[in-house]
């Protein structure tokens, strides 16, 4: 039988270690034998993994409720990686069987579990069971922290948008979450509207996270449809560089996709601006990014062909009136 042919799509290096090939190949035939239960979207995720020391496990995406997840594929074999070998041993091979040859990209929460759990040095593997082609990309090339440094600090201070995500920071909370992770945020339109978002916790770990709560407010506490043109996203934290999880970076992805849909600029990104103050709100440094570059290889409706079902969704804000 001919082995599948395992490459980098980003480097177009072809991996030529036989034991990695047959590593990698035993993992996509083990995820092939996973057992997803994805009763909402019907999109079922068979995922495998291999600790550092060897140690192999098998997971899948099972769902339930309205729109909700138990767990996520990657999620999954981290957990029983955790059970079988401990923190000491983390995973450090994540593989997905597919039904055609196409590279997997994990969601915006799996990054941040991955980030959380996975070894430094963890790949992504995916590939169809005894396919020709399968793909290895490094966990590095799904992150994204090397923001632009922002000048004319001054002028931001007194600005609306900067204000609301500053008071938004003030009143978030959490039972859990150390202060360092908490931050505000504030979505910033074209007419100068402004609609701000903060961190809400609750016991259960079902967090409401500030960019979140800002789309929420945002969709929810306005019938004035000129807000509908978005210019920018502010980000503001206490004492250090605001830490936007990527679950966070997908919900402001899909959110523009739909947004610009709507204002014909499908593709176009948004510029993400954020700001660490002192205790007495004063700005220390600034940094700019978009809502493209912060979340490379995408998992979003757009990526998967759903960019209309977005529109659709800003359209209906349109119905009220």
């Amino acid at each position: 039988m001919q082995k599948t042919k395992f490459i980098n799509p980003i480097t177009d290096i072809v991996i030529q270690d036989d034991s990695l090939i047959e590593t990698y190949s035993r993992l996509i035939t083990l995820a092939a034998e996973s057992k997803p239960t994805p009763v909402q979207s019907s999109y079922c995720v068979y995922t495998a993994g291999m600790t550092e020391n060897g140690i192999m496990v098998k997971g899948s995406n099972h769902e339930h409720g309205i729109t909700d997840t138990l767990t996520h594929g990657e999620e999954a074999v981290i957990a029983a990686a955790l059970e079988e070998a401990g923190e000491e041993d983390p995973i450090k091979i994540i593989a997905f069987a597919t039904l055609d040859e196409t590279m997997v990209a994990p969601c915006g929460n799996c990054r941040d579990v991955i980030a959380q759990y996975g070894h430094p040095d963890l790949v992504i593997i995916s590939g169809k069971k005894e396919g020709e082609s399968a793909f290895v990309i490094p966990i590095s090339e799904f992150y994204f922290d090397t923001f632009r440094k922002l000048s004319d600090l001054e002028n931001i201070a007194t600005s609306p948008g900067f204000l609301e995500a500053l008071k938004a920071e003030r009143t978030a909370y959490d039972i859990y979450t150390s202060p360092e992770r908490l931050y505000g945020a504030a979505i910033i339109t074209q007419n100068n509207l402004v609609f701000r978002g903060s961190f809400r916790g609750d016991v259960a770990y079902h967090a409401v996270n500030p960019l979140s709560a800002a789309i929420g407010n945002f969709r929810d506490g306005s019938d004035d449809i000129s807000r509908l043109d978005v210019k920018e996203f502010v980000v503001v934290s206490t004492d250090h560089q605001p830490k936007i999880p990527y679950k966070e970076r997908q919900h402001i992805l899909e959110f523009v996709e739909g947004i610009q849909a709507y204002n014909n600029r499908s593709g176009q990104p948004l510029p993400i601006k954020m700001f660490q103050v002192n205790p007495q709100g004063e700005i220390i440094e600034g940094w700019e990014t978009d809502s493209h570059q912060w979340y490379p290889f995408p998992f979003s409706p757009a990526h998967l062909g759903m960019e209309n079902s977005l529109k659709k969704g800003i359209e209906k804000l349109l119905d009220i009136h």
